[in-house]
């Protein structure tokens, strides 16, 4: 049954290619046969000279067909359209093409009589886009879109080539998936205008920082900076590393926000004017207030220093306390008591906490956030030209 079908395939191809070798071979007895013709009645009449009447019946009939295709040949040499002597590629599409679309590129050619019926058209990569000219219109081309990629188009008659189109081919939705992601990446690294309601006009940037790591807010709110502290922490923070200063114009207050390990240390100074003009500057009030904030659940606590209590205690004491009792009899011999050690020699042996960038020293590492820390005699940090921290001295 296989072997059936095949041979019929076989005969129907046979068949075509016949058909279209006699119309061909018609075409050229149409259009040339009086060349034939006229060659016969030249040369070959004469050999029919035996017999009159053959001679003069093929003589007669092939006398006809030269003429009616002399006639065609005349008509086909004379009115056929010219060929064309310029090609050009004229489009209104854009450089960039979407992928799977069909765009229209049209034909300008000189003379305008021309016929394009010969014209080829040329892409240098046919997996990316196909070319068909239009049925109806010669002069109108269909380019249709496949895969992403650029694509020159030429069009070609003999050694008549015309201009040369490029397109870029793009996927739009390839496209709209990189600019969303970079939309996001960009305004991921932006921060907000505003948290909890509360208008933030932040600045990465803070004069005189030589860490690197400050970032100034300022604020003008009567709401307290522990309040909304673990919100900014969340939203502000790129870096635990960062130290971050929340200016309140309103409370005038200057908060200082910084991580150790797990906690959010919140110190609330006493603003000084203009001092966020100066990273060595920032904390330098009175402080006000001291909070600890777990940088995971949010949950704060108020932090009360030593140096606080001391403080607190000395406030307490009534002044009649450096009296002595009227029933105690004063020692006559002053020589007697032991000496008070004098400033000069308490200042000698006493350690102090100092950094590079502030002008006070400090009985605690911790206090107004010092850029590395460390440890010096209070008589070699006054040498230095160091003076005594008010919060904590």
């Amino acid at each position: 049954m296989k072997e059936k079908n095949s041979k019929t395939g076989g005969g129907c191809l046979i068949t075509c290619l016949k058909i279209i070798g006699f119309f061909l071979l018609f075409s050229l007895i149409l259009v040339f046969g009086w060349v034939a013709g006229i060659i016969w009645l030249l040369f070959f009449r004469k050999k029919m000279d035996s017999e009159p009447k053959k001679q003069m019946k093929y003589t007669i009939a092939i006398s006809a067909v030269s003429i009616i295709s002399f006639v065609i040949f005349i008509v086909y040499v004379v009115f056929a359209p010219p060929t064309p002597t310029k090609l050009e590629l004229v489009s209104d599409c854009k450089e960039n093409l979407d992928i799977e679309t069909d765009y229209v590129i049209n034909v300008n050619y000189e003379p305008e009589d021309a016929s394009l019926r010969l014209v080829t058209y040329e892409i240098d990569n046919p997996l990316l886009a196909t070319i068909t000219p239009s049925e109806d219109d010669p002069t109108q081309l269909t380019l249709h879109t496949k895969q992403e990629g650029t694509v020159n188009i030429v069009a070609k008659y003999s050694d008549i080539e015309s201009n040369t189109l490029t397109f870029n081919i793009i996927d739009p939705e390839r496209v709209t998936k990189e600019k969303e992601n970079a939309i996001q990446e960009d305004d991921d690294s932006k921060y907000p205008d505003s948290i909890n309601g509360i208008d933030i006009m932040f600045d990465e940037n803070v004069r005189n920082d030589v860490t690197g790591r400050w970032r100034l807010a300022r604020v003008a709110t009567t709401t307290s900076t522990e309040e909304y502290a673990f919100d900014y922490y969340k939203t502000f923070f790129k870096d635990d590393d960062e130290v971050h200063v929340i200016v309140n114009f309103t409370l005038n207050t200057t908060a200082i926000l910084n991580v150790f390990g797990d906690t959010i240390s919140l110190d609330i100074h006493e603003y000084v004017d203009k001092e966020e003009h100066d990273a060595s500057a920032l904390g330098g009030g009175l402080l006000l207030a001291s909070y600890g904030i777990n940088k995971e659940t949010g949950a704060i606590e108020e932090l009360v220093g030593e140096d606080t209590e001391q403080e607190d205690e000395e406030i307490s004491q009534p002044e009649s306390t450096n009296e002595q009792p009227s029933d105690v009899q004063e020692p006559s011999d002053t020589t007697s008591q032991p000496a008070e050690p004098s400033t000069e020699e308490t200042n000698t042996t006493q350690m102090v906490w100092i950094d590079d960038t502030g002008k006070k020293y400090h009985s605690k590492s911790t206090c107004s956030n010092m850029s590395d820390p460390y440890q010096i005699e209070i008589s070699a940090a006054e040498n230095r030209g160091y003076g005594p921290c008010k919060k904590c001295y």
